[in-house]
């Protein structure tokens, strides 16, 4: 979104049969944030970590172009897909480079209908 300076990753929840797989596979994955050991639902984390091997390479890339400086970056998606933005935002906020974009306000997530995927402890 060039008029507000946004490069905008929508997931899409539930709606193919197989996002009903991701979405029934809810045991708790051991998941650590901000230095702290909870969990996550499973599912949706294996969904994340699969989407965001393929998305954060052309993210990383876009926001080193010239054109894009300045640019936020923002996650959002409603129910399996707002999960699954959620879980994308603390896997990158792990890395240096994220984590600075996200305390400089230009790492952003919004999600609609989101579920409980993870632990209290981590939640907060």
């Amino acid at each position: 979104d060039h008029s507000e300076k946004e490069i905008i990753l929508a997931v899409r929840g539930t709606f193919f049969p197989q996002d009903f797989l991701t979405d029934l596979v809810c045991k708790a994955a051991p998941f650590t944030f901000a230095q702290e050991n909870g969990h996550c639902h499973d599912g949706m984390l294996r969904s994340a970590r699969n989407l965001l091997c393929k998305i954060e390479p052309m993210l990383s890339g876009m926001l080193k172009r010239d054109e894009l400086e300045g640019y936020k970056v923002v996650l959002t998606g409603h129910s399996l897909g707002a999960g699954i933005a959620s879980i994308m935002t603390a896997l990158l906020v792990s890395s240096p480079e994220w984590l600075e974009l996200a305390e400089n306000g230009n790492l952003h997530c919004f999600g609609y209908g989101t579920p409980c995927i993870f632990s209290p402890n981590i939640a907060r």
